[in-house]
C-alpha cells in the first residue's frame, strides 16, 4: 500500500473520531461555542426596557430598583459588563466606586439638555440621545454584534420619530400654560413641552390651606388640567379632587410611573405623550 493510500485511510478514518470530538465539546461547553449573552445590571425599568428593544436577547438584564443587600445581587453587580444607573447619585454607582469595579457604565441623566434636577424620562429627544449612547456601549462591550445593534437602533429610532412628531405637536398648544401636579414625582416633570408646573403633595397630606389654594387654582383658571398619580386618585381625598375638578370643567390626567409591565417603555412613552395630547385638545374646545 503506497503511501497515499495510507494517508486516505486514516484520514477517512478519523472524521467519526473528529466528529465526535466536536460533539463532546458542544455538549460539555455550550458557552465557548454560542457567544456568551452580556451581563447588565440596571437600576431602572426604563433603562432595561431600552436595553432590550436595542439587544433583545443578546443581553442577561438584572434589575435592582431598591438597596443592594443579598449576596445574588452582589455577584450580578461584580460580574457586569454594562451598568445602567438614572444618576450619578445612585447606589448602583456607589457600589461600583466602592469594590473598585470596571464594568462599562451609562447614566440617564448624562443625556439630559439642558441639565437639571430630574431626568426627562417622557422626552422622545432624551430618549433618542440616551439610545445612542445604549447603542454605542453594547458594541464597546460586544463588538461582534455592533451590527445587530445597529438595526434595532434604526428600529427604536422608528418608534421615536413618531413620540417626537407627537412632542411638537404638544408644544405647539401647550406653551405657556399650566397643570397642577398633585403628588407625582420627577417623571412628571412636562417642561420640556412648554407646560408650566404647580406642584401640591398628595391630596390624602392636605390641610384647609392646601384646599383653599387648591380651589383659587381651580376657580381662577390658574390651572388647565391636573396631573394625579393612580394611588392618590382612589382616595377619598383624590375622588373629591376629581370631582371638584370636573365641576368647572378642568381634566384630569391620572398618572402612572414606568414599571416592569408587558407594555415596552418606548410605547409607553408614546402613549403618555397622546394622552397629554388629548387632554390638551380638551382644553381648547373650552
Amino acid at each position: 500500500m503506497n503511501k497515499q493510500v495510507l494517508y486516505a485511510v486514516l484520514t477517512l478514518a478519523l472524521i467519526p473520531i473528529g466528529c465526535a470530538l466536536v460533539a463532546w465539546h458542544i455538549l460539555a461547553h455550550p458557552a465557548t461555542v454560542q457567544s456568551a449573552r452580556v451581563r447588565v445590571v440596571s437600576d431602572n425599568w426604563a433603562l432595561t426596557s431600552l436595553t432590550t428593544s436595542l439587544a433583545g436577547k443578546r443581553t442577561q438584564i438584572d434589575t435592582f430598583t431598591g438597596p443592594i443587600n443579598s449576596g445574588h445581587e452582589q455577584n450580578r453587580l461584580q460580574e457586569a459588563e454594562l451598568v445602567l444607573a438614572a444618576g450619578h447619585q445612585d447606589e448602583l454607582i456607589s457600589k461600583v466606586d466602592q469594590w473598585t469595579l470596571k464594568p462599562k457604565i451609562t447614566i440617564a441623566s448624562d443625556y439630559q439638555e439642558p441639565a437639571g434636577p430630574n431626568v426627562p424620562w417622557l422626552d422622545p429627544d432624551f430618549t433618542k440621545r440616551l439610545t445612542g449612547a445604549l447603542t454605542d456601549d453594547l458594541a464597546d462591550v460586544d463588538p461582534h454584534s455592533r451590527d445587530t445593534y445597529l438595526q434595532k437602533r434604526t428600529k427604536v429610532n422608528q418608534t421615536l420619530a413618531q413620540s417626537i412628531k407627537v412632542k411638537d405637536q404638544i408644544k405647539g398648544v401647550a406653551q405657556g400654560q399650566t397643570y397642577l401636579n398633585l403628588g407625582n414625582r420627577d417623571w412628571t416633570d412636562l417642561g420640556f413641552l412648554g407646560l408650566k408646573k404647580l406642584s401640591q403633595p398628595s391630596p390624602d397630606q392636605w390641610d384647609d390651606d392646601a384646599w383653599n389654594n387648591f380651589n383659587t387654582a381651580l376657580s381662577q383658571g390658574q390651572v388647565k388640567f391636573l396631573l394625579i398619580n393612580q394611588d392618590s386618585a382612589r382616595s377619598a381625598n383624590g375622588q373629591l379632587v376629581l370631582a371638584q375638578a370636573a365641576q368647572v370643567g378642568v381634566p384630569t390626567l391620572i398618572w402612572q410611573d414606568y414599571g416592569s409591565g408587558s407594555t415596552s417603555f418606548l410605547n409607553w412613552q408614546l402613549q403618555k405623550l397622546k394622552l397629554i395630547q388629548t387632554t390638551l385638545d380638551g382644553t381648547k374646545k373650552e
